[in-house]
């Protein structure tokens, strides 16, 4: 069964991820989901991504592509497929984006489904504001995942865990050695020059907080999500996730918060 709160696979047909701390966990995830919904995915990227790694998504690709993109994208591939798309980097390890108005057209001639979208970069880390030349949100785009690791959350501001700390510090008022206050992650997630930088109406957008591990993590995130929701009307769908491992688990925080008064539930 698709889960994934906030999103419906027929009607979100192009999908963007923004932040740090999971962009690319976060769209495998969401790509099986829809591939095991019969529907022909396309992941990409509008900077760069790194090669799908054989022993995460790369046993679940149908095709990759990383030449001739203006001949091969338009190949329709059967329902049920991932395909992963990206012209060839300086880094053998990565693949260049696609420009930000093919996604439409490829959605426009019925070649994919869906088309799911790396926006920006963040250098592994689990925090980032963006530059001045991103994210590069895709045209027509229906559905923006901002992610937030929360391996920097549990700790001070640092610039040692932040990418582009200087805008990071800038957007959120924070200094290094502060401790993450909701307010701040509002000011992050609503800014123009924050999470969901790009993202004009009727864009949706969607607060994911990745890296909960433990149950412990889940009950904190869980209370800083509902206190930052509150202050953020436009933020509709607030997630918690733990990507890229072999059990992943998502979960909205509203659910979670009533399923926390039961630890049975908490599975």
């Amino acid at each position: 069964m698709f889960y994934f709160p906030g999103i419906h696979p027929g009607r979100d047909r192009i999908i963007a991820a923004t932040g740090a701390g999971g962009k690319s966990s976060c769209l495998n995830y969401l790509s099986r989901q829809l591939q095991q919904q019969g529907k022909r995915v396309l992941l990409t990227t509008t900077t760069r991504i790194y090669r799908p790694a054989p022993d995460h998504l790369g046993s679940l690709i149908y095709r990759l592509i990383d030449h001739d993109l203006s001949t091969l994208l338009w190949h329709s591939p059967p329902p049920g497929t991932i395909t992963v798309a990206g012209h060839p980097d300086s880094n053998p390890e990565k693949l260049l984006g696609i420009e930000p108005s093919l996604p439409k057209q490829l959605i426009e001639h019925h070649i994919y489904d869906n088309i799911l979208i790396e926006a920006d970069g963040s250098k592994h880390l689990p925090l980032k504001a963006p530059s001045e030349k991103e994210p590069v949100i895709p045209e027509n785009c229906q559905v923006v995942i901002g992610i937030t690791g929360w391996q920097g959350l549990q700790q001070k501001a640092a610039p040692a865990h932040t990418h582009r700390w200087p805008y990071f510090s800038k957007v959120t008022g924070l200094q290094s050695g502060d401790s993450f206050t909701a307010e701040a992650l509002c000011r992050l997630i609503n800014s123009d020059n924050g999470l969901f930088k790009n993202t004009h109406k009727p864009c949706r957008k969607i607060w994911l907080i990745n890296q909960l591990d433990k149950q412990e993590d889940r009950i904190h995130a869980c209370h800083l999500a509902r206190q930052v929701q509150l202050l953020s009307p436009d933020i509709p769908h607030c997630l918690l996730a733990r990507f890229g491992c072999s059990h992943p688990w998502l979960k909205s925080a509203d659910a979670y918060f009533v399923s926390s008064y039961d630890p049975a539930k908490e599975q």
